[in-house]
């Protein structure tokens, strides 16, 4: 992974109201514990590639490096899992 770009919504909202923050200026609870939320995002950011990869592949193909375009994931979250 080269680049992430992460959103986040409020439950409910629309997700027109764009603010930028660092992940040093976030505090975050997830299920109920307070956690560092640089790590938790590479984590579900390698979920999502992970899942992207082997949806890529229909047949064998032969060894080699090949390019990708950028994924998209949605993670959604039950009300009150994740609070900042």
């Amino acid at each position: 992974m080269t680049k992430m770009e992460v959103l986040f919504s409020v439950f409910g909202s629309e997700g027109l109201t764009i603010e930028t923050k660092t992940f040093d200026d976030v505090r975050v609870k997830y299920r109920g514990q307070s956690i560092e939320l640089e790590p938790q995002v590479l984590s579900w950011s390698l979920e999502a590639c992970d899942s992207d990869l082997m949806a890529f592949f229909n047949e064998p193909v032969p060894e080699g490096i090949y390019n990708r375009g950028p994924i998209s994931c949605v993670r959604p979250f039950v009300r009150e899992e994740l609070i900042s």
